[in-house]
């Protein structure tokens, strides 16, 4: 990958661990007294340690995504209201406080799937914040598959959305959106460990292969890296 992409990757996920910074990062105790919602299941992604030691540049490239898509379960403390929150039964949503910050979720179920909203107001010191959707959420009654998207400081403008599917057999496959300058990630992840990332980007509407990475259960893997035609212009391994 060239620098360029490099560099909007990494601003992508700067902006989304700093938008989870701000999120309630207390454990949230439930209470059997009050009603909870369906709990949101996004998986995560495991690799061998082997890959995540290693010092190969594609092998610490792919590591970077993935720890990119794992940030996304850092947004679920919104989705879990604390013991201190009110119900309001009659609009199927809980509303609660962490510091300066009125915190609210609504939570629908409709033909097998949950949705969830998250709205925040007030302050967290950074932004003021005035009804402003941080988070949405969707999955589906079995858990199999769902997504959630998050959106830039206080605007509706999408920041990143992780969905996912989840197979008989525990392969989970991925798909992040909206990831700095028309970057899309394509990610397969085996119960072994081992697994795939493709990455594209959209070209006058033309979704293009960029990048791709496989790996084993060991932790070694390969490499190759594509130019604007689709031509393979690299490739390698790593053990």
């Amino acid at each position: 990958m060239n620098g360029r992409k490099i560099i909007a990757f990494l601003t992508a996920m700067s902006l989304l661990i700093l938008l989870s910074s701000c999120s309630n990062n207390t454990d949230n105790p439930v209470s059997a007294q009050n009603p909870q919602p369906k709990e949101l299941n996004a998986p995560t992604v495991s690799i061998p340690d082997a890959m995540v030691n290693s010092k190969d540049a594609n092998a610490k490239t792919a590591v970077g995504y993935i720890n990119l898509i794992n940030n996304f379960k850092s947004y679920l403390p919104y989705f879990t209201p604390p013991v201190s929150s009110k119900f309001n039964s009659a609009a199927g949503e809980w509303t609660w406080t962490d510091g300066s910050l009125s915190i609210t979720l609504t939570e629908t179920n409709v033909g097998g799937k949950a949705n969830w909203t998250v709205k925040l107001n007030g302050t967290d010191g950074k932004f003021n914040y005035d009804n402003w959707i941080v988070a949405t959420a969707e999955e589906t009654d079995d858990n199999n598959s769902g997504h959630i998207i998050v959106f830039k400081p206080v605007t509706d403008e999408m920041l990143g959305q992780l969905d996912w599917v989840i197979d008989a057999s525990g392969k989970v496959t991925f798909t992040v959106g909206e990831l700095g300058k028309n970057i899309n990630v394509k990610f397969t992840s085996n119960p072994d460990q081992s697994g795939e990332l493709k990455i594209y980007i959209s070209v006058g509407g033309i979704s293009l292969l960029q990048y791709k990475v496989k790996w084993t259960s060991s932790g070694s893997g390969q490499w190759w890296s594509y130019d604007n035609t689709g031509k393979e212009v690299g490739s390698g391994s790593w053990s």
